[in-house]
């Protein structure tokens, strides 16, 4: 999953939006990785070391009880909105559930 650094609430868009929002953001996660995503200040920019919008991915490992944030390039600082922040606290929390399920389901916990 990619994440933007602002949009629309998610849960009032179909399941035909929610998957072109879901590519839009997975290419734009792409050409980050390539190194050849235009730079984009939606919020303006915030100082002089403020790099632009970052789109990152976040999954539950398959092999391990852990979640892992993939970030394009490398990162000093991150800058959250309100709206940015708890969609990530949201994610975040689906993905722990999944792992607590994972190990009910005859995975250990250790």
């Amino acid at each position: 999953m990619a994440t933007p650094h602002h949009g629309k609430d998610p849960s009032s868009e179909t399941p035909n939006e929610e998957l072109r929002r879901q590519l839009s953001n997975t290419e734009a996660f792409l050409s980050e990785l390539s190194g050849v995503n235009m730079k984009n200040y939606p919020d303006g920019r915030y100082d002089g070391s403020d790099d632009g919008e970052l789109h990152y991915a976040v999954a539950a490992s398959t092999q391990e009880d852990a979640i892992i944030l993939r970030f394009p390039k490398p990162v000093t600082w991150i800058g959250f909105t309100e709206e940015s922040a708890d969609a990530l606290t949201s994610t975040l929390n689906e993905l722990v559930e999944h792992i607590k399920n994972r190990g009910k389901n005859g995975r250990s916990n250790s």
